[in-house]
C-alpha cells in the first residue's frame, strides 16, 4: 500500500488459532508496516479488533505469513462472508 496513512487487510487462512485473522500492509507517515489483526471478545461480550504493526522488514517467524487472497472488492463484499464482529 503506497498511499500515506492508509492500509489494507486480507483474510488470513490460518493453520492455528494463534495466527492473526487478517494480515496486510500499511503506510504511516511514509513508513511501511506489516499489519496483523485478531478478532477478539472482551469480558463484557463486546467484539473488538486488536491490531499489531511492525515496520516492514523487521518481522521474523511466521507471524505475518498468510495465504492472502485477492483484495476484497468493497462493491461486492458481504461482511457476513468472512469478517464477523
Amino acid at each position: 500500500m503506497d498511499k500515506d496513512n492508509s492500509g489494507i487487510l486480507f483474510l488470513n487462512k490460518k493453520t492455528n488459532d494463534t495466527q492473526p485473522d487478517y494480515t496486510g500492509d500499511a503506510t504511516i507517515e511514509g513508513k511501511k508496516y506489516k499489519v496483523s489483526a485478531w478478532i477478539n471478545t472482551a469480558r463484557s461480550g463486546n467484539k473488538y479488533i486488536a491490531l499489531r504493526y511492525k515496520e516492514d522488514g523487521s518481522h521474523s517467524g511466521s507471524e505475518f505469513k498468510s495465504n492472502q487472497s485477492q483484495p476484497l472488492d468493497h462493491r461486492t463484499y458481504d461482511p457476513d462472508d468472512d469478517f464477523s464482529l
